[in-house]
């Protein structure tokens, strides 16, 4: 009976090929925080239609097309953004009164910049001392 099983088993794993589901080992690209699903879906939109316009570019109607989706994905971008800043702005209002602590948590998180900075002492030592020296260098 074992040996019967085996072989069922056996000829269903031959026969019924499993994949393996591939891993994208491609690192995520962070997303700006006002880009939503609309204007991804308007990109895909654009993308869709400027592949037609590179197969067919004498076609009038495709370029008005693309053309028109373009500038509306342009102008909904600049939108989202300046809407995103907006609610930013009035959320730093409202916080630095009411709620430290979270304000200064949202201001941390706003800033792009690394938090060790690598520049050279001696570099910056220089600068200063450079500046402070009345007559500039002839280089």
């Amino acid at each position: 009976m074992k040996y019967f099983n085996d072989i069922i088993i056996n000829a269903a794993q031959q026969s019924l090929k499993i994949s393996k589901i591939k891993q994208n080992n491609k690192p995520q690209i962070p997303r700006k925080k006002w880009y939503g699903p609309k204007l991804r879906q308007l990109k895909s939109e654009v993308k869709k239609i400027g592949k037609d316009m590179c197969r067919n570019p004498y076609n009038a109607q495709i370029r008005r097309k693309y053309y028109r989706l373009l500038k509306l994905y342009k102008r909904s971008c600049k939108s989202e953004q300046r809407k995103y800043k907006a609610k930013i702005f009035t959320m730093l209002g409202n916080l630095q009164s009411h709620n430290p602590k979270q304000y200064w948590k949202l201001v941390d998180e706003l800033k792009d910049q690394p938090k060790n900075s690598n520049i050279d002492i001696t570099k910056i030592f220089n600068h200063y001392k450079d500046l402070n020296n009345p007559e500039p260098k002839r280089k």
